[in-house]
């Protein structure tokens, strides 16, 4: 296996490995593995024929998804999981380091690397079977809970492959070359090429985009959409937590949703995901909390479908939408003020009732009445623009 070293000035440098590279030291394919294992192996494989083989319907969707979330990780992750099949590497370096030099410069890469994917592979571990267990009722493939699964086995692997690397149970053969003194440079066309690997950086490019655009781009996505799922979990525990703690849980859940949107559009990391990510989360939390609150015979089951009404229709009208036009039907219908006005009153009104105020006074049952009326208003607002769209969609189509 080939590892260049590689300069971008006077002071950065990277290692890379062309993944398209034909390995000629790779180890044979072991004999498939038996018993669980095997069972485990062959569910994998015809799930992952299945889902890279579909063009349509929520699956299409899942693969985009999936690829999307692969695009956030970390190129040089391509070769270190190559490392726990390769027999040896010969790490090609500029002439004018030594090798003594470049060797501990190595080492202490793959130091880092192999302590950083510990920590993910411990965080990922403990994440999946929750995922996993509470996502399992989510349609099609759980997408979430298989990606932090696949995500543990891949740190697995990756901190296996560099283990081995760094007790020299792969022996690593220094190559200095006077060409790799030069840094990489940008063509005609803006990409990235260097003269000592020409014919084998055919992900160059895309490799040095991915890491300079990668913690900015993180960050841009993952801080919006990290506010979602912070509603998505303050909805799981509501149930579970006292009484006199729901209250700080709806303060939490409606300045999250007041700050993910804004933030997404300050960061510009506005996306698919995160679009449809965002009201899912507004109506998970609002559906949990007046079913426990239903539960508790706080509310009446009248009082729920009033004060749900806009969150019932919306949810119908999406899996009906979804159902016979695909997920790109959710993104094509913008927010309304009165939808906005909605969500807004549910909350204050939600608030109010798990701060314990008082429920028969007038003042709260008028708040509580301005929120139902909303919510309707919201509802049958939806619902004329839902039906004005896909008629024009069907329309378009004739």
């Amino acid at each position: 296996m080939k590892v260049y070293l590689l300069l971008v000035n006077d002071k950065q440098f990277f290692f890379y490995s062309d993944e398209s590279e034909i390995d000629e030291s790779r180890e044979e394919d072991p004999a498939p593995p038996t018993g669980l294992r095997g069972w485990l192996q062959s569910r994998w494989h015809r799930f992952e024929k299945a889902f890279h083989e579909a063009d349509a319907g929520v699956a299409l969707w899942a693969r985009r998804s999936w690829d999307w979330l692969h695009s956030l990780t970390h190129p040089d992750e391509t070769m270190l999981v190559r490392f726990r099949a390769t027999r040896r590497i010969e790490l090609h370096h500029p002439a004018s380091r030594t090798a003594d030099a470049v060797a501990r410069i190595w080492q202490d890469y793959l130091a880092r690397k192999w302590r950083r994917h510990v920590v993910c592979l411990s965080s990922n571990a403990l994440i999946a079977p929750l995922a996993l267990a509470l996502l399992w009722p989510l349609p099609g493939p759980n997408l979430i809970g298989y990606w932090f699964a696949y995500r543990a086995i891949h740190h697995w692997l990756i901190v296996r492959g560099v283990g081995k690397v760094r007790k020299g149970r792969v022996p690593t053969h220094y190559h200095a070359e006077a060409a790799l003194d030069m840094p990489v440079q940008r063509d005609g066309e803006g990409k990235a090429r260097h003269r000592a690997i020409e014919g084998q950086g055919h992900r160059l490019d895309d490799y040095l985009t991915r890491t300079s655009r990668g913690a900015a781009h993180l960050v841009r996505l993952v801080v919006p959409n990290s506010l979602s799922f912070l509603r998505i979990g303050l909805a799981l525990a509501f149930p579970w937590v006292p009484t006199s703690t729901r209250g700080g849980l709806v303060i939490a859940a409606g300045l999250s949703d007041l700050f993910d949107g804004r933030l997404s559009r300050a960061l510009q990391g506005t996306s698919t995901f995160g679009q449809i990510l965002d009201p899912l989360a507004d109506k998970l939390f609002v559906g949990i909390v007046l079913f426990t609150l239903v539960l508790d015979r706080v509310l009446s089951p009248i009082e729920l479908l009033l004060l749900g009404f806009r969150d019932l229709v919306v949810l119908a009208g999406s899996i009906w939408s979804v159902v016979r036009h695909g997920w790109r039907s959710l993104r094509q219908m913008p927010p309304s003020l009165l939808g906005k006005l909605a969500t807004a009153g549910q909350l204050g009104f939600l608030l109010l009732l798990t701060l314990g105020h008082e429920y028969t006074t007038s003042l709260f049952r008028l708040i509580e009445v301005a929120a139902m009326v909303i919510s309707v208003l919201a509802g049958l607002d939806y619902l004329g623009r839902k039906s004005s769209l896909i008629n024009d969609h069907e329309t378009t189509q004739l």
